[in-house]
């Protein structure tokens, strides 16, 4: 079937959208090709951050449109970096999420506003070759999040969860526009027929699937702690796949690996993927970049995220988050009466829906803080817009008081709320936290911004008052309103 009829409309159901918005292509990466053949060429530009997957600047050579690729942050696409190198030109931008090689990936927020940010002619591919393996609950299902745009398209595969790399078969949806104009350079017969049948029945078999991608979740989960006790920062993983912050070190760290008997994917100068396979290799690559870092006492100093005592240090925050996050769930089966006790110095007493909607509303807003510090002090140490060494720059003011308007405001809408809709907004608030946490480099962590009243606070400071701290003083108060406890 040339143009996978049957398939398409399989895919649309299990989708949840009409199947004038499918297109079935020879993998994502041939679909990659026909994206850029349709909407590239001489003139025009093509956004991607990097780095990336690979595929990315050899498709866009390929079509004679010029390549912008835009440095990551922390291991992490850019997403306003990447939009304030949008231009005219730019006709297509490309971002894998989550990101290939590093595994991290953009929130629903960061998401949206790089969309939001496209200049006319211009579309947004978000490539989600790896989305079965996400996790964490800020990162969006982009095909929900953007699919009422006609500027965004998402590209899917079966060649990773589903395990059909060998047949290339994978699929786009997009404004029917889009596809019919993707559709318009497709290769004759690019499917054949055993991909068309292997698909559909990896579509119909959800339970072996969600299965077998539990199992690498579990495991990525392993891997990843046990390389942080270890001491040594990774990002946050949500691939199949973990990332190894190497920098300069890291084709010498893949060779030395493999010399050990664990074959790795380096990216010279950047880092090195290690995918995740049973317990039992995982293990033995944990036991060889012991090994390796042994024999090469340079590694730890080369590694682009803190390691030892600091890798440790930001641990710490990453299990008290993990661990409130868990009190706060708990509380959900839980009846609530009464009133909190006010604050030291402060005459507010809240009741249960005062609280959650607090819980809800704060979390967004001190993250938006935090990196307003961060990047303060990241233009600092870059002799950007802040100017001036460290120790002459001004922190940065930041945050709120008690009294503000939007935090009154917020509780006060919110109360009525069912707490199950409250904490959604929570743990999406404590994934993205998360997140930010454990791609936190050493020179982050000595960023300092100035509160109102509060004074001059280090990131430790604004993560206690504000931020770790903060969420557990809220599942304090919900400990003391429960009645059946």
């Amino acid at each position: 079937d040339p143009v996978a009829r049957e398939l398409t409309v399989q895919l649309a159901d299990h989708l949840g959208v009409d199947a004038a918005r499918v297109l079935v292509g020879p993998g994502s990466v041939g679909l990659l090709q026909q994206l850029a053949l349709a909407y590239g060429g001489p003139g025009a530009e093509v956004a991607y951050g990097w780095p990336s997957f690979e595929a990315y600047p050899v498709f866009t050579g390929l079509s004679g449109a010029t390549p912008v690729a835009v440095p990551l942050r922390r291991q992490t696409i850019d997403a306003g970096a990447l939009a304030a190198a949008l231009s005219p030109r730019t006709r297509l931008v490309l971002v894998a999420n989550p990101n290939n090689p590093t595994g991290t990936a953009l929130r629903a927020a960061e998401l949206e506003a790089l969309a939001d940010a496209l200049p006319d002619g211009c579309l947004l591919v978000v490539d989600e070759a790896y989305r079965e393996f996400v996790s964490g609950a800020d990162v969006p299902d982009a095909i929900e999040l953007l699919g009422h745009r006609d500027d965004v398209a998402v590209l899917r595969t079966f060649s990773k969860a589903h395990g059909l790399a060998g047949l290339r078969v994978g699929h786009l949806v997009a404004h029917p526009d889009v596809v019919s104009a993707i559709g318009r350079v497709a290769p004759p017969f690019a499917v054949n027929a055993v991909a068309h049948v292997a698909a559909a029945a990896s579509l119909a078999a959800a339970d072996e699937l969600a299965e077998r991608v539990g199992r690498v979740v579990a495991e990525r989960a392993r891997i990843a702690s046990a390389l942080r006790r270890d001491g040594w920062g990774v990002p946050d993983a949500q691939a199949n796949f973990v990332w190894l912050p190497a920098g300069d070190a890291a084709a010498d760290l893949a060779v030395a690996l493999e010399r050990l008997g664990v074959v790795t994917r380096p990216f010279a100068g950047d880092g090195v993927r290690v995918t995740i396979g049973t317990p039992e290799e995982g293990d033995r690559f944990l036991a060889a970049l012991a090994t390796a870092a042994t024999d090469d006492p340079s590694l730890a100093a080369r590694w682009q995220l803190p390691t030892g005592a600091r890798a440790a240090h930001a641990t710490r925050w990453v299990e008290r988050l993990d661990a409130v996050a868990a009190r706060l769930r708990a509380h959900l089966a839980r009846r609530h009466d009464g009133l909190t006790e006010p604050d030291p110095g402060g005459d507010e007493r809240w009741d249960e829906g005062q609280v959650w909607a607090h819980l809800a509303e704060f979390g967004r807003y001190w993250l938006a803080q935090l990196d307003l510090v961060l990047d303060a002090q990241r233009d600092a140490d870059r002799g950007g817009p802040s100017g001036g060494d460290r120790a002459d720059v001004e922190p940065v003011p930041f945050g709120r008081t008690k009294a503000d308007a939007g935090r009154i405001a917020a509780i006060a809408d919110g109360r009525h709320r069912p707490p199950e809709d409250a904490h959604a907004d929570v743990l999406r608030a404590i994934d993205a936290l998360r997140a930010r946490l454990l791609e936190l480099t050493v020179d982050d962590w000595a960023a300092v911004g100035r509160h109102e009243t509060l004074g001059e606070l280090t990131v430790d400071d604004q993560l206690q008052h504000f931020h770790v701290g903060h969420y557990e003083e809220h599942a304090d108060q919900l400990d003391a309103l429960t009645v059946d406890r």
